[in-house]
């Protein structure tokens, strides 16, 4: 006797789920490897691993964001959620820090200006941050501070 229908239908779903998860896994570990590629390239081009947030490198004909990256696994570091293989594995490399790197400066009051006016005016946030060397995400947090200070300051 065959299996009932919903048992063939059940068995089909996974073993299709599992083939779904095998392809999520090798996408996962083919960026994981083009990132550390890149990290490896940073490091081999500057001596240590402290990547500013807004470096992207090409490797194998993509551009990988790696300081976005980086910033990434900092924070997956500090709430626990990154995997002690790939925390050692990227403790390899010379100059690696869990920490921040060194702080930004602390403001220029006529470039937040101009970000601020340029974003009024309908300019994107990459846009903006590649005319100033930031990433997305400074430039998001600059025009937070500069557009509401007296929330910030409080």
């Amino acid at each position: 006797m065959g299996l009932a229908r919903s048992d063939r239908l059940s068995r089909n779903f996974r073993r299709s789920e599992n083939n779904c998860i095998s392809l999520l896994t090798m996408r996962n570990y083919d960026k994981w490897s083009r990132n550390l590629k890149a990290l490896q390239i940073f490091v081999s081009n500057n001596g240590h691993a402290l990547v500013p947030a807004s470096t992207k490198i090409e490797v194998d004909g993509v551009v990988v964001s790696l300081g976005s990256w980086v910033s990434y696994l900092r924070v997956k570091y500090k709430t626990g959620t990154i995997s002690s293989s790939k925390k050692e594995e990227l403790e390899t490399f010379s100059g690696w820090s869990w920490g921040p790197c060194k702080p930004g400066p602390t403001g220029d009051t006529q470039r937040d200006i101009a970000m601020l006016s340029a974003r009024q005016s309908g300019r994107s946030l990459q846009s903006i941050a590649d005319e100033y060397g930031l990433s997305r995400q400074r430039v998001h947090q600059i025009l937070r501070r500069v557009h509401q200070p007296e929330k910030i300051n409080a």
